[in-house]
């Protein structure tokens, strides 16, 4: 008898107990919706995962993967059904990878390998070292000019162009006091996690 696939099976179970979609659960709050609105403003969606973890139920070890609510004309869904994901998109990592190593020792005095971790720290704070990120990307012109990278075909050229592109039109985003995943949960300890998307 063949299997069934475990992200078919964890939409057999999402549809039986409605546990994402529910009238019971499903609520719009609007710091969610603010919050969203401001990262659409300021970050290019080449820079966001296109598909981003939900939980489906407590007890289970399902889970499914749904389109990025943080990118634009995507379909809402409560943050507050994140589960241990990643809102970054790796492709960050790779045109990170092209980047020239002499010509980064030169613009900012650092190795290719510390700019990896703090990519990876990004990754694994959600959005607490967002802007701190986007400022070293901002600092120079190093990561604008694509001679400043090392290509070796035309796949790797397409990627550097978009990730050019997609640097030119994201900024800093605001500061905000406010935890995505904890938003029923506002006591002072969880408020000042600030962006920190990731359980």
């Amino acid at each position: 008898m063949p299997m069934i696939h475990k992200t078919l099976l964890a939409l057999i179970f999402q549809f039986i107990h409605s546990d994402i979609i529910s009238t019971r659960d499903f609520e719009i709050n609007q710091l969610d919706l603010a919050f969203i609105e401001v990262c659409q403003k300021n970050i290019d969606s080449f820079f966001l995962r296109k598909y981003v973890r939900y939980k489906i139920e407590e007890q289970l070890s399902f889970h499914i993967e749904l389109e990025n609510p943080l990118i634009i004309g995507n379909s809402y869904i409560p943050f507050k059904f994140l589960f241990q994901t990643h809102m970054f998109s790796d492709c960050i990592l790779m045109a990170l990878h092209y980047v020239n190593s002499t010509k980064l020792q030169k613009y900012l005095r650092t190795y290719k390998k510390v700019l990896i971790r703090k990519f990876i720290f990004l990754q694994e704070t959600g959005f607490n070292s967002y802007n701190d990120f986007i400022r070293i990307l901002k600092k120079t012109e190093l990561f604008y000019n694509i001679d400043n990278y090392d290509i070796y075909n035309h796949m790797s050229r397409a990627l550097v162009m978009q990730f050019i592109q997609a640097l030119k039109r994201t900024s800093e985003i605001p500061f905000f006091i406010y935890n995505p995943v904890a938003a029923n949960d506002l006591r002072p300890s969880r408020i000042l996690d600030h962006l920190y998307l990731s359980l």
